[in-house]
C-alpha cells in the first residue's frame, strides 16, 4: 500500500511540475488549417522580424513597431504560399485577429496577399520604439499601417482564426 501511495504521489508531483513548466502560449492559430498552431515566446523569438512605422492607436505620433509580419504567420500556418498565385477558393478565405478583451479584426486573405492585396506591412508587434509593449497592449498588438484610421489596431492579441465563407 505504501508503495502504491508513493508511486501515485510521484506521478502527481511529476504531472504538476510538467504543467508548471510548460511554456505559456503567446499566440494560437486555428480554424481552417491542417493543424492548430501554438506559438510560445521561445518560438516567437525564432521567427523573422520586421519593423513598420505607424501611429499608435489614435495618436498622431509615428512609432517604429517591431514584430512578425502577419503574412509570415499565415505562411507558417499553410494558408499563404509565396510560390503560388492566390486564386479560386483561396479568395474566399478570411483571417480573424482575436484579442483578450474580445476585440476582433478581420481581413480577407486576398487583401493580405502581395499579388492581389494592398494591405502591406500588417504586423503583430511586440515592441514600439525598441521597448516592449505597455501592459495594456501586450502580448501583441496588430499594426495595419495602410489603414486610414486605426479601427483594426487590436491590442492584447492572442489568437488568429482562419475561416472561409464557402466550402
Amino acid at each position: 500500500m505504501k508503495r502504491i501511495c508513493a508511486v501515485l504521489l510521484s506521478v502527481l508531483l511529476f504531472s504538476f511540475l510538467a504543467v508548471a513548466q510548460a511554456p505559456k502560449p503567446l499566440l494560437k492559430i486555428d480554424g481552417k488549417i491542417n493543424a492548430p498552431i501554438t506559438i510560445t515566446a521561445e518560438d516567437w523569438a525564432k521567427l523573422p522580424r520586421a519593423t513598420v512605422a505607424a501611429h499608435r492607436g489614435h495618436s498622431k505620433e509615428t512609432f517604429q513597431f517591431e514584430g512578425v509580419l502577419l503574412k509570415t504567420l499565415l505562411v507558417k500556418a499553410g494558408v499563404l504560399d509565396p510560390e503560388k498565385e492566390l486564386k479560386g477558393k483561396s479568395l474566399l478565405q478570411y483571417v480573424v485577429i482575436k484579442a483578450n478583451d474580445g476585440y476582433q479584426a478581420v481581413f480577407t486573405l486576398a487583401e493580405l496577399d502581395e499579388g492581389t492585396g494592398a494591405t502591406n506591412g500588417v504586423l503583430l508587434a511586440d515592441k514600439a520604439d525598441g521597448k516592449p509593449l505597455e501592459a495594456r497592449e501586450a502580448p501583441l498588438q496588430l499594426i495595419v499601417p495602410t489603414d486610414k484610421r486605426p479601427a483594426r489596431a487590436a491590442r492584447m492579441v492572442t489568437g488568429i482564426t482562419i475561416g472561409t465563407i464557402a466550402e
